[in-house]
């Protein structure tokens, strides 16, 4: 695992410091009679012969293939997975092989072809390209966790040939589509779109609000199909056939078959079926009298899993199932070993569990989302118990068919009190704190090897909790720094200027945020939206200068959870709304006090004491200095 995890994410610099960090810790622990030589040796040569393993993969195949980014050639593949969006837009996922004859899994993106699951697409002529990544969606490492590295774009001549292979796959996916139609239909969109992300991990029938404040609140884990619903699922059938008197055997395979449809409607998650190994691993155990080790389960699906498939660590499911899985089942148990149930009650008990667990999974949450919660611990403890009762009603809902819509009932009662909780907990300001810097996940993770170090030098909880004490001083004192030094420079981040004329700008200088939005393109509200919730920034105001109407209307959507103080959209002709003030006129200034934001014909230029900003309509944006000094500004773009 530690081989293929620096292979895969720190092979610069930062990795060479922390492996040698990490091996001369071994050695003093060798010292101190933790490990023998022998130990080490066989740990080292593990170690390399997995880095090795995913760094020749890398250099020899998926390099090779990015290689082919720029090639004008034909595909023929097999559809291995599919989505249709609205708009009748599709895309494709082919496994098959370019016309040169290198075997290859690319992308298509087109019209809907009326294909499914088996058919083949032949595509007589496209241009290869790399998987890259934007701001809003990390879509290069998602797609090397499916072994996707190649899309292709300009395609002319798609034709489909139907085949057989594919119907049971088909079969399937048509009937969860069946299934999430009934819920939503039964019990509302909202909630059967909650409904939905918990069985079938299919969030996008989830209002992009929701799910912010689902995350906000730290129960956002619920809507991907891991170990939590594969374990509350076994361990709910394992109760009951144990009541029944059933057969251990019988009931072990009764437990399999229905996990394994779980997890076949949710199209076969990463995190579950390493959640099924364990599962099978613990009642396995059961079956044959042993006695079952968590952390050895725990290794072992986690062991299989990479394996099989050594770009298994770029899925930010995996890695999230692990070290959630790691928190409660081992290092949740080991801190609060010693402590009396008696003394502090179930309840105590169980957000003591949740605050470990959620001090576990902290590290790769942060590195994985702009946001992470403080109140999870609480909220887990209130808020997923009724989650997973909502669940067990809906799974019994898909199990008879959708036949019986009384059985959601529960379910939408539940659920809706969820929401309605974490509507009011998502905008507490103290309630979770924000990522900032790219380099704050790379802190919270050193800190968490760390405090593993100091449990293999002492073997004392004390120790741990006294270190994760201070991490969180530190990590406080970090935040406040950084959110200082950020406020104390005028910072201008630049949006999707891939198009021109087409672009968003957030402006901040001394916490005065100004947003501008001369797009009118649909996606300029997320980008606001991650760039604020990733930064903890509050808006002063909004100016929206292209489709008022509609942008007004995403905006209200996207920024839910932190609305701007002021709206004002600049038109041509004055338009009469009550959410926002019009201004007349292609050339407009808005005084922030700290800076000056001038707006005129598709070009904003901002300008402080100090610096000036300039974001053309049709070329790139640069700084400059009044007095021809030193630029103190800082530019920011994505894409």
């Amino acid at each position: 695992m530690s081989g293929l995890f620096f292979a895969s994410f720190f092979c610069g610099i930062s990795g060479i410091i922390m492996i040698s960090c990490v091996f001369f810790s071994m050695l003093i622990l060798q010292k101190m009679g933790k490990f023998s030589i022998s130990d080490i040796i066989a740990m080292s040569v593990i170690f390399v012969t997995a880095f090795s393993v995913n760094r020749l993969y890398t250099v020899m195949y998926v390099d090779m293939l990015r290689g082919y980014s720029g090639y004008t050639g034909g595909f023929t593949g097999k559809i291995v997975d599919y989505d249709v969006y609205a708009g009748d837009f599709a895309v494709y996922v082919l496994d098959g092989v370019i016309d040169v004859g290198q075997k290859a899994k690319i992308i298509v993106k087109s019209n809907e072809l009326d294909a499914g699951y088996g058919d083949i697409l032949t595509i007589e002529s496209c241009e290869f390209a790399k998987t890259e990544s934007s701001y809003l969606f990390d879509s290069k490492t998602y797609n090397s966790s499916r072994h996707i590295f190649l899309e292709a774009v300009k395609t002319d001549g798609i034709s489909v040939s139907h085949g057989k292979s594919g119907k049971l796959h088909q079969c399937i996916a048509d009937f969860r589509a069946g299934m999430i139609n009934r819920l939503c239909v039964a019990v509302g969109r909202e909630a059967g779109g909650f409904l939905s992300g918990m069985m079938f991990g299919e969030k996008q029938y989830i209002d992009s609000g929701t799910k912010s404040e689902l995350y906000r609140t730290g129960i956002g884990h619920i809507l991907a199909v891991s170990g939590l619903h594969v374990s509350a699922v076994s361990a709910f059938l394992m109760m009951i056939f144990k009541r029944l008197n059933i057969n251990r055997f019988i009931r072990f395979g009764i437990v399999n078959a229905v996990i394994l449809f779980v997890i076949a409607l949710a199209n076969f998650p990463v995190s579950a079926i390493r959640a099924v190994i364990m599962t099978d691993m613990i009642y396995s155990a059961e079956l044959f009298r042993q006695q079952n080790d968590s952390l050895n389960s725990l290794a072992v699906a986690a062991l299989a899993i990479c394996i099989a498939d050594p770009y298994a660590l770029y899925s930010s499911g995996f890695i999230l199932s692990l070290s959630g899985t790691a928190g409660i089942a081992v290092f949740a148990p080991y801190m609060t070993g010693n402590i009396d149930s008696e003394k502090i009650g179930k309840t105590g008990k169980m957000f003591l569990n949740a605050l470990f667990t959620s001090i576990a999974v902290t590290p790769a949450t942060m590195y994985y989302f702009s946001e992470v919660s403080i109140i999870s611990p609480l909220t887990n403890v209130i808020l997923v118990p009724m989650c997973m009762t909502a669940m067990f009603f809906g799974v019994l809902f898909v199990v008879t068919g959708g036949i019986f819509d009384v059985i959601l009932y529960p379910a939408e009662l539940m659920i809706n009190t969820v929401l309605k909780i974490s509507d009011k907990t998502a905008v507490l300001g103290f309630a979770h704190i924000s990522k900032i810097s790219g380099a704050v996940p790379l802190i919270f993770i050193i800190m968490a090897l760390i405090t593993v170090f100091i449990y293999l030098f002492s073997g004392n909880r004390r120790s741990v909790l006294n270190f994760i004490v201070i991490s969180a001083v530190i990590s406080t004192a970090l935040f406040a720094v950084m959110r200082h030094v950020y406020s104390e420079k005028l910072v201008v981040a630049v949006f999707g200027r891939d198009d021109d004329y087409n672009y968003s700008a957030v402006i901040s200088y001394h916490n005065k945020i100004i947003v501008a939005d001369i797009s009118g393109n649909n996606k300029s509200a997320s980008y606001v939206r991650k760039y604020i919730a990733e930064n903890g920034l509050g808006i002063n105001s909004l100016i929206l200068t292209e489709s008022v109407h509609s942008q007004y209307s995403l905006y209200e959507k996207a920024l839910k959870l932190s609305p701007p103080e002021n709206i004002y959209a600049v038109c041509s002709t004055r338009t009469h709304n009550e959410y926002f003030e019009t201004i007349d006129g292609n050339e407009t200034v808005f005084d922030a006090g700290d800076y000056i934001v001038k707006i005129e014909y598709g070009c904003i230029t901002i300008v402080s004491e100090t610096d000036t900003i300039i974001v053309p309509a049709d070329s790139q944006p640069y700084m400059i200095s009044p007095d021809g000094g030193e630029v103190n500004a800082e530019l920011r773009i994505y894409r």
